[in-house]
């Protein structure tokens, strides 16, 4: 990391007001893909004293795979005072490397920070729905729509959100027809293309 980076990346996590634990899991599997995302994680965690790395191998600790609902790796389970359902696939770098950040933050925070109107319809929920948005470390617009899924998981008990590098989930990729990022499904069924105002992620959501 560059140290104009890094000073701007411990300047931000200086303003976290709990602690966050990140939960890395890898595989030899993905021996590639994980190394990279466990370097990334290292570099991050010094620069903030309230930021704590435990890394878990799926393969030889399959109950804590199963505890934060991780089937694939590299995996983060991003965790504050409680699961909250953030996470994020594959190795975090370029653009997803700050997005990273301001999740920790908002975790952090354990307030997502959507508009009253988003909270009152997220409280109307009543079944599970699962976000997921495919990115690439080089997409720029990406952020947004990984930051809108994070705050709703982060807002609402019945909501998980995602993002998923799909250069590196090829299957996944396939399974959901990614010709494009950002694209968000949220529970399997409905698809966004690109970015999406707060409002109509929100309606998404809540009529999925």
């Amino acid at each position: 990391m560059a140290e104009g980076t890094n000073t701007l990346v411990r300047d931000a996590l200086a303003a976290m007001p709990a602690p966050v634990v990140l939960h890395l899991f890898t595989d030899r599997r993905t021996a590639g893909a994980s190394a990279e995302a466990r370097r990334l994680l290292a570099e991050l965690v010094p620069l903030a004293d309230r930021l704590a790395l435990e890394e878990h191998d799926a393969a030889a600790d399959p109950a804590a795979a199963a505890r934060f609902g991780i089937a694939r790796t590299p995996a983060v389970a991003v965790v504050g005072d409680r699961d909250r359902g953030v996470r994020v696939y594959g190795a975090p770098g370029g653009y997803e490397f700050l997005t990273l950040v301001d999740t920790i933050l908002l975790v952090s925070a354990g307030d997502s920070g959507l508009s009253a109107a988003s909270r009152a319809r997220l409280a109307g929920l009543t079944a599970p729905v699962d976000v997921k948005v495919f990115v690439t470390a080089t997409c720029a617009s990406c952020p947004r729509m990984v930051s809108l899924a994070h705050r709703a998981a982060i807002e609402s008990d019945l909501v998980t959100a995602s993002s998923i590098v799909a250069t590196e989930f090829p299957d996944l990729v396939k399974e959901y027809k990614v010709t494009g990022v950002p694209k968000t499904v949220v529970g399997d069924r409905t698809e966004i293309y690109g970015v999406v105002e707060e409002e109509e992620l929100i309606k998404t959501i809540v009529e999925c």
